[in-house]
């Protein structure tokens, strides 16, 4: 049965794409070109609204399955808070004030048994903490949405993991809202990345969605309740928090460390670490020739070898400490040793930045007849 809410997820969003994207034209509402963003034309930027109601419709359907009002209500606030964002441009510091006091509800309204056996100032200190953390998975997947097919192509690999993770565990309930969000996501995915007169931007109303959906099951997978010993596999039987700690980190490690690079780099250059600028991987990328098609392609396909070589250590039997310190290696040498790494190949000329540049070349695939027939097929749909 929950199959067809996820086939629903995927009509809605596919058949309300048409009319969110007329709406966006005819009342303006369009993301428009600028000295740090890739565009050159202004572009309908109402995504999220096509992708939250794909949500959404078959959740309240399904009778939220397992999902709660507070979950759902907060990402509701989300989405109108990244609306508002789109629309009015708010200030980065109202954003970020709003963002904490709704994750910090989010995660003290559905998680107060694993930090109620604190006492004072250390429950106080692991809640600020994982709020900001939070906030920071939230504003690493906005980051990240500066091309085509990046922050959605991302939301669909990393809801798919936790939706595998979550069955395994028995966590129907987020197994399901995941699985929704990765449906509610490909139509959106595709004329955002093959669309030409049909490229619709998620907007900032659509990556906080997706960011909180992605916040909501790190949650989950952190401080959720484990089913029984009978009623749980054994890929995660009896394991540490330690865990499930690197399991998140691996599932949303490229965003967090490329977030975490830039805002370290702002700050050691003087800047304000919230600043805009096109320092991120995806404009390392770019610099290199490749495509956004190609770009957002190679920096998914590397998160999820990542969460591959996570996987493998975990089977491996690896202490809880050394998965951890692979997963945090792998996050730094895949953002900022490349990120770094590729600049000093460039300044040499060397043989590995001529290699990078070739792949870069041969992601150029507008030109293709699959690609143009995708495009033709999406838009006129």
């Amino acid at each position: 049965m929950s199959f067809l809410y996820y086939i629903a997820a995927f009509l809605v969003s596919f058949l309300l794409f048409p009319f969110v994207l007329k709406a966006a034209r005819k009342y303006n509402l369009v993301d428009l070109p600028d000295p740090r963003k890739l565009q050159t034309n202004p572009v309908p930027s109402m995504g999220g609204i096509v992708v939250a109601t794909g949500v959404f419709v078959p959740l309240l359907a399904a009778g939220s399955e397992g999902v709660t009002a507070s979950e759902r209500l907060i990402m509701a606030a989300m989405l109108l808070l990244g609306f508002a964002d789109d629309v009015k441009n708010l200030s980065a510091t109202l954003r970020f004030v709003v963002e904490m006091i709704l994750v910090y509800l989010l995660l003290t309204m559905n998680y107060t048994e694993p930090l109620i056996e604190y006492d004072g100032l250390y429950r106080i200190l692991l809640t600020a903490l994982f709020t900001i953390a939070g906030v920071g998975i939230i504003n690493a997947v906005n980051m990240i949405d500066g091309i085509d097919g990046l922050s959605s192509g991302f939301g669909i690999m990393a809801s798919a993991i936790f939706a595998y993770i979550f069955f395994r565990t028995g966590d129907t309930g987020h197994a399901f809202l995941s699985c929704l969000c990765a449906a509610a996501l490909v139509p959106f995915y595709l004329h955002n990345v093959f669309g030409k007169t049909s490229k619709m931007y998620i907007g900032d109303g659509g990556s906080l969605f997706i960011g909180t959906i992605l916040v909501i099951n790190t949650f989950a997978l952190l401080f959720g309740t484990q089913p029984s010993t009978t009623a749980l596999p054994s890929t995660l039987q009896g394991e540490s928090f330690i865990i499930r700690v690197t399991i998140s980190l691996a599932i949303l490690c490229v965003p967090v460390f490329d977030t975490l690079r830039v805002m370290f780099d702002r700050i050691v250059r003087g800047i304000h670490p919230f600043h805009a600028d096109k320092r991120h991987l995806h404009h390392r990328f770019i610099e290199l020739g490749f495509s956004h098609f190609g770009a957002s392609a190679c920096i998914i396909t590397t998160n999820l070898l990542i969460v591959c070589v996570w996987y493998i250590s975990y089977h491996l039997h690896f202490p809880a400490y050394a998965q951890m310190l692979i997963v945090l290696v792998s996050g730094v040498l895949s953002t900022s040793g490349f990120y770094y790494g590729s600049q000093w190949c460039e300044r040499r000329q060397n043989g590995i930045h001529r290699f990078l540049c070739r792949t870069g070349k041969s992601s150029q695939l507008e030109q293709t007849s699959i690609w143009m027939r995708m495009q033709r097929f999406l838009d006129i749909n």
